[in-house]
């Protein structure tokens, strides 16, 4: 039997606040994380979102430490 893993998704054409996302790494102790979506030829300005928001969450976790 298979165990299911936590997962989170984000909308990126709406706000977040990065403590959330921050918070469920902390909460399921999170060690890996795999990014999955659409295509920047799919979906304009995608990949600059994604690394903004996950330097911004990246960030916050390093001050933690």
């Amino acid at each position: 039997v298979k165990e299911k893993k936590p997962f989170i998704i984000l909308d990126l054409s709406k706000e977040h606040d990065p403590a959330i996302v921050a918070n469920w790494i902390d909460q399921h102790n999170i060690k890996t994380l795999s990014i999955a979506g659409p295509r920047e030829s799919q979906s304009q300005g995608i990949y600059k979102n994604s690394c903004e928001l996950l330097e911004t969450i990246m960030n916050a976790e390093l001050k933690k430490k």
